[in-house]
């Protein structure tokens, strides 16, 4: 199969309004239960539905804010109208610079996460992107675009939708005066991706040997296996 992006087959688009309902059920179906973070720390203790309910609720909350703050571009099915992948940005500040004259918001702050298992997901994520020091690695860096979250329906994959995705990431922030792109990638698939457009590792880590700064290893990602390098990656714009 193909991995080159078909622009007859699919077209890509900015996000709109309209389709963040869409974008959270996607990423309910096509992120999040394989996400392989967030699917360690779901597989150590039992949810009961109330509580699933509220994590599901926490995640809609966040994921409708970085809409709503941050770029987000959708690969569309041109025949079926249909949303088949995502990749939802954040822009991000290095602290050793002047703030911009709008402030970027920090969804992670105004939207914070009630259950606490979303909270130390957030936590550790975050975690793990400090540990990697992009703003030391890219000094001259004054912004910096996250890609957080990369999705692809599972009967659109192979086809270069997520490549293409980055692609058009990698765009905007030159377009933006956004001087370095990364991510956190735990999939092969993924990984080679970014790897396509540039993007070089410039931190790993080893999930079954990661304990968060100040704390012991709990083993907290032993289920993580065969996933459980992640990398951050990297490219200056």
């Amino acid at each position: 199969m193909s991995s080159k992006f078909n622009e007859i087959e699919y077209s890509i688009r900015r996000v709109e309004r309209d389709d963040f309902s869409a974008i959270n059920t996607f990423l309910e179906r096509y992120f999040h239960p394989e996400e392989t973070i967030l699917k360690c720390l779901l597989s150590l203790e039992s949810i009961e539905a109330s509580r699933l309910q509220q994590m599901n609720a926490d995640q809609r909350n966040i994921i409708q804010a970085m809409l709503q703050n941050h770029p987000c571009d959708v690969v569309v099915h041109n025949e079926s109208k249909k949303i088949v992948a995502v990749n939802i940005m954040i822009v991000s500040e290095n602290p050793s610079s002047p703030p911009s004259q709008e402030p970027i918001v920090d969804v992670y702050q105004t939207h914070a996460p009630k259950d606490r298992l979303l909270v130390n997901y957030f936590r550790y994520m975050n975690d793990m992107i400090e540990q990697a020091e992009i703003f030391t690695k890219f000094s001259e860096a004054k912004r910096a675009l996250e890609f957080y979250a990369v999705a692809v329906d599972a009967n659109h994959r192979r086809k270069g939708l997520s490549t293409a995705l980055m692609s058009q990431g990698l765009e905007y922030a030159k377009k933006n005066e956004i001087d370095v792109v990364f991510g956190l990638f735990t999939s092969p698939y993924s990984k080679r991706a970014a790897e396509k457009i540039g993007l070089k590792n410039i931190f790993q880590l080893n999930l079954l040997e990661y304990s968060p700064i100040g704390e012991e290893n709990r083993g907290l990602f032993k289920n993580s296996v065969p996933h459980n390098y992640a990398s951050i990656m990297a490219i200056s714009t």
